[in-house]
């Protein structure tokens, strides 16, 4: 190689190096000429705020788990629900116990308690805790109600004269001393059939009951669906065994239906 040659390559490796003895400074741009993605390449996929989807304002029996377990929802900044985010659910108050207390968000962003048992009569209160998250904890109340308020039970919807193996709506209330609805729901009531054989006699025949003789109460009113399979004069007497406070098979003495005939 020439000396003329060897020259030229060096003067060449000097200037790309920089005579200067600057670093040499190779610049990169995203797609766009930006200069890269500047930062969080998903801004909005992380958990911002938390808010209650369900569990309300619910009412129940002391000693007893609200109808539906509260639940949260997680988002991001711009809505989007967030999975796998830890929300920790705890009593505040009433002294009531929780099932599975800590969940993680599903792919909905929903987190949900296993269970929410009321305790003492009065005001019940749970928190559902995210974290530093908007909304954060989010509060749910609940109203315990003592099962000792229930006085008597009231046929609300009578029964009346039907055919043979016809379906009738039945409903049972349980009221306090005033006559008042006492709101809770989940009660068990179940009902008996008595035939009347003659006047002042009656047989227990719930083998002639067509449909299901339990139910539970929705606000305080258990409803019911039944017939008989057979001819006769009839009655229907509501018992529980879900207060113990009002005797053991409920408020005594025992409520009874007015008769009815089956044809």
């Amino acid at each position: 190689m020439s000396s003329v040659r060897r020259f030229f390559l060096s003067l060449v490796a000097l200037t790309i190096l920089g005579c200067g003895g600057g670093d040499l400074t190779i610049p990169t741009t995203g797609g766009d000429g930006s200069g890269g993605s500047g930062g969080n390449d998903n801004p909005a996929g992380s958990a911002a705020n938390v808010e209650p989807v369900e569990g309300e304002a619910q009412m129940a029996a002391a000693g007893t788990e609200v109808g539906v377990p509260p639940g949260v929802r997680v988002t991001g900044a711009l809505g989007q629900p967030v999975a796998d985010y830890e929300v920790t659910f705890v009593v505040t108050g009433g002294g009531g116990t929780l099932l599975n207390p800590t969940r993680t968000t599903d792919s909905d962003g929903i987190a949900q308690v296993g269970s929410w048992t009321l305790g003492s009569p009065g005001p019940n209160t749970l928190e559902a805790r995210a974290g530093s998250l908007k909304g954060s904890p989010v509060v749910f109340q609940a109203t315990a109600v003592s099962t000792a308020d229930v006085d008597h039970f009231v046929f609300v919807v009578q029964p009346k004269g039907v055919k043979v193996n016809e379906l009738q709506t039945l409903q049972v209330a349980m009221v306090d001393a005033a006559g008042n609805v006492i709101p809770l729901s989940g009660i068990e009531i179940y009902l008996g059939l008595f035939h009347l054989v003659r006047p002042g006699q009656e047989v227990a025949n719930n083998d002639r009951l067509v449909g299901d003789r339990f139910a539970r109460t929705d606000k305080g009113v258990a409803t019911f669906s039944l017939g008989v399979s057979k001819v006769g004069s009839y009655r229907f007497r509501a018992l529980s065994d879900d207060l113990p406070e009002a005797g053991p098979h409920g408020p005594e003495p025992y409520l009874f239906s007015r008769p009815f005939n089956v044809y």
